[in-house]
């Protein structure tokens, strides 16, 4: 997965990237299909905001988290895409589900059909 730390308002340095690429990384080794993730950290007045933005197929998602601390607001946005990641995985597996039952119960029931045609077809006899 690429990552792309950015920032506005102040130069970042080697160590806020290495703890951002690290962060991401991990939300990538869980989710497979996620391509890229870009992070926006930025300076207003007293609070230390990071932004981040997560793609992947069929994926598109964003967090913003401002704290008196960097490192805070990394941890921040890192924790909500992880939980909307999870939320997004929990109802595509739930949809999944229900198709399987679904196409089960249609299974089910044509076969049900098939029988009645038989016992007509063995009752006009």
């Amino acid at each position: 997965m690429e990552v792309i730390v950015s920032a506005r308002h102040f130069d970042v340095d080697e160590s806020i990237k290495e703890y951002v690429t690290e962060k991401m990384s991990k939300l990538s080794e869980e989710y497979a299909k996620l391509t890229t993730a870009r992070v926006v950290l930025s300076l207003e007045r007293n609070w230390q905001v990071a932004e981040g933005h997560v793609t992947g197929k069929q994926l598109d998602m964003e967090a913003r988290a401002s704290t008196t601390d960097m490192y805070s607001s990394i941890d921040e946005i890192s924790d909500k895409l992880e939980r909307q990641l999870r939320r997004h995985l929990g109802k595509m597996r739930e949809h999944r589900h229900q198709v399987s039952l679904s196409e089960a119960l249609v299974e089910e029931t044509a076969g049900d059909v098939g029988d009645a045609e038989e016992f007509e077809e063995v009752a006009a006899v």
